[in-house]
């Protein structure tokens, strides 16, 4: 995260780091799997497009350098639906 600007968000759910992991691809954009975020926008393993967590405790300490407890809130997906 040398260079911005940046998006910060917060992602929780069964799997999710493993789950986003797969989205983004490899770390090095060149060894990403075709149609990963990295694979189609990084150049390498520096500027690689995006930073994901890499395991769970790695993702409770960046999530406490970006966040309070308050600013994380659990989506539901029933608020989005026009009723």
């Amino acid at each position: 995260m040398l260079s911005g600007p940046i998006i910060v968000t917060a992602w929780k759910g069964a799997g999710a780091v493993a789950q986003i992991r797969n989205i983004i691809g490899a770390t090095n954009s060149k060894e990403a799997a075709p149609g990963t975020l990295r694979q189609l926008f990084g150049t390498d393993n520096r500027k690689n497009l995006v930073h994901s967590s890499d395991s769970l405790e790695s993702s409770e300490r960046e999530l406490a350098y970006f966040f309070k407890p308050s600013e994380i809130i659990d989506y539901d997906p029933d608020n989005w639906i026009d009723k």
